[in-house]
């Protein structure tokens, strides 16, 4: 494939959305969402979705495209990315990526056929029979115990991942995270230039606590109440997002809601630590400092001159 994606990524609160926006109006692109939570219909405070009028007139995919109660895994992203990507490039426009979700991007850049060894499918039904009767924290802390590389690189809450980890420990006796560094991916499926957004971490934090006091005043309460009354529960992929479970606790009476603000904060901010420690070992990426939006956008379409000139 002769033409290249446009990949803007990064953590949490860098600007990726506006950003994005600005890239491109100049080129002419859309946008494909890489998010793992702006995809359900209805979760629209919590995941700081864009309004109609804040998207410019921009086309974008992969946006309010399944309800709540549907899962939503990476193969499924990978096929509704790829079909946008196939249908953008077929009408002369730019796709351009835009996304915190790691995973994500690389399966979409790579076939992931990589032998993939270190299978137990005895093991890892065991494991899956014990996220859903002891919790997944559990299993969480035993990955952090054997192999704290890996469980400082996962989130918490993705179940399948912190099971194929310990799956693999147990299969081989080795730290998945060693594997994953050791493997050497395939050609990439597509040609793609990627630019990650970073600036100083106190500097994130600020950005992301206003943006949480925002969304508290914008009425996330009031969504996640929806959500449930609508039988979006606490076995629900989406209601396990940073903000929607912290809210959802709190309303069903577990903790007061300054406590779960809180917690929404915390959590956040891990998980931009590991959004940065995830970006930080890819390889053939621009970093891009963030701090000042035009500046980045001005920088990001300086490194993008190709376009510009055709």
């Amino acid at each position: 494939m002769n033409d290249e994606l446009i990949i803007i990524s990064g953590p949490t609160s860098s600007g990726k959305s506006g950003i994005a926006l600005d890239v491109a109006e100049r080129l002419g692109g859309e946008i494909i969402s890489a998010d793992s939570m702006q995809v359900y219909r209805g979760m629209d405070i919590g995941t700081g979705k864009l309004t109609k009028e804040g998207m410019r007139g921009i086309p974008h995919h992969l946006i309010d495209v399944i309800e709540p109660t549907e899962d939503y895994n990476v193969s499924k992203f990978v096929n509704m990315a790829r079909k946008a990507i196939d249908d953008i490039l077929s009408r002369g426009k730019v796709p351009i990526i835009v996304g915190g979700t790691g995973f994500y991007i690389r399966s979409l850049l790579y076939t992931g056929d990589t032998g993939n060894p270190g299978k137990d499918p005895d093991y890892k039904n065991m494991l899956r029979e014990r996220a859903e009767r002891e919790g997944l924290g559990k299993l969480y802390e035993e990955l952090s115990a054997v192999d704290s590389e890996a469980s400082g690189r996962i989130d918490r809450n993705n179940r399948a991942r912190i099971i194929r980890a310990l799956e693999y420990n147990h299969a081989t006796g080795q730290k998945y995270s060693e594997y994953c560094d050791s493997v050497e991916l395939p050609e990439p499926i597509y040609k793609a230039r990627m630019f990650v957004l970073e600036c100083e971490r106190y500097v994130l934090y600020e950005r992301m606590d206003e943006r949480i006091d925002r969304m508290i005043s914008e009425g996330l309460v009031e969504e996640v109440r929806g959500l449930i009354s609508k039988g979006v529960d606490s076995k629900c992929t989406s209601m396990n997002g940073i903000g929607y479970k912290e809210i959802a606790k709190y309303l069903s009476g577990e903790m007061q809601l300054d406590e779960a603000i809180r917690l929404i904060k915390s959590n956040t901010h891990h998980y931009a630590v590991r959004q940065s420690t995830w970006f930080r070992h890819q390889k053939d990426v621009v970093i891009v400092d963030c701090r000042d939006r035009d500046k980045a956008s001005k920088d990001i379409l300086t490194a993008l001159g190709n376009y510009l000139n055709r």
